[in-house]
Formats: structure tokens, C-alpha cells, sequence
């Protein structure tokens, strides 16, 4: 099922105008798509920017559509999110 091969780690500001999601994929013998981690602790009315994404997304959209990553096996990946004044 891949649950126990994919993981995340969130950090975010205090203020929750800066943050980092960190993705982990250790070996994988199937094919899958791009794995999604939902980020938390967003303010969900705020605009927030993930790098890597051209468009910006409200708080709640992206804490429920989640950000995708597209991993090899032992791959890795972080995004920034920073929330738009």
C-alpha cells in the first residue's frame, strides 16, 4: 500500500506565514503516481505560495488537495510555503 515506504515532516512559523514539508520515499517495487502530503496548520482564508507550484492556493485548498511528489526509490524532496501578503 505504500503507507509504510512514504512519509512527510512539517515545520511551520508560529505567525504561519513560513513553513517546509518535507518528503521521504524509501523503496517502492510497484509504480505509483505522485504521493501527496497534506499540510496542516495553514490559515485557511490566507493565500499561500508552494514552491514549485506557479499558482497560489488558499490555506484550506492546499491543506485538502494536498501538495504531490513525484519520487524515485530513496528519493527525497522539500517545498517552501510561504503565505502571500
Amino acid at each position: 500500500n505504500g503507507a509504510d515506504t512514504f512519509s512527510g515532516v512539517q515545520y511551520l512559523s508560529k505567525d504561519k506565514t513560513e513553513g517546509v514539508l518535507f518528503a521521504f520515499l524509501t523503496h517502492r517495487c510497484d509504480v505509483v503516481p505522485p504521493l501527496v502530503l497534506y499540510p496542516h496548520g495553514l490559515d485557511p482564508e490566507a493565500q499561500y505560495r508552494v514552491e514549485g507550484f506557479p499558482q497560489t492556493r488558499s490555506g484550506r485548498a492546499w491543506m485538502v488537495m494536498g501538495i504531490p511528489f513525484a519520487l524515485g526509490n530513496f528519493q527525497s524532496s522539500v517545498v517552501r510555503i510561504s503565505k502571500e501578503s
